[in-house]
């Protein structure tokens, strides 16, 4: 009898283990698909080309490679063609407000694809901010 509750104890050590070991990477997991904010905006020394101008920012929005008429900016092959919100779901983010009279936008991303995208934009003349609502990222 003295040994059934030794297996029991065991076992449930071992359950306790798994289970521990189970809500442990459940909760990493979460916190790597959780969301980051930015505002991705044009450089400050093309600001005025674009104030009262929307079109400006559309077409820049819509198509990055018009950014050379701009701003100076080499435009790398695999993002030629391509939209701010296409190149933005390249990393599984959306973007969720754009102003074409201020040109800007804040878009969502996963934080594991924060950086990624935040070297993307930048290397190609944005202004990338990382927004915190009420708490530091």
């Amino acid at each position: 009898m003295k040994n059934h509750w030794k297996i029991l104890i065991v076992l449930a050590a071992v359950f306790s283990s798994l289970m521990m070991g189970f809500l442990v990477s459940n909760l990493a997991n979460r916190s790597e698909d959780e969301e980051s904010s930015l505002y991705i905006q044009i450089p400050g020394n093309v600001s005025e080309m674009f104030q009262h101008h929307p079109e400006a920012w559309n077409n820049v929005f819509m198509n990055v490679s018009s950014i050379p008429e701009f701003w100076n900016a080499t435009i790398p092959d695999n993002l030629r063609g391509r939209s701010i919100p296409e190149i933005v779901s390249f990393y599984e983010g959306r973007v969720f407000f754009n102003n074409s009279e201020f040109a800007y936008c804040y878009v969502y991303v996963p934080k594991r694809f924060h950086q990624a995208l935040n070297q993307t934009l930048t290397q190609i003349g944005f202004l990338v901010y990382n927004i915190a609502y009420g708490h530091h990222n």
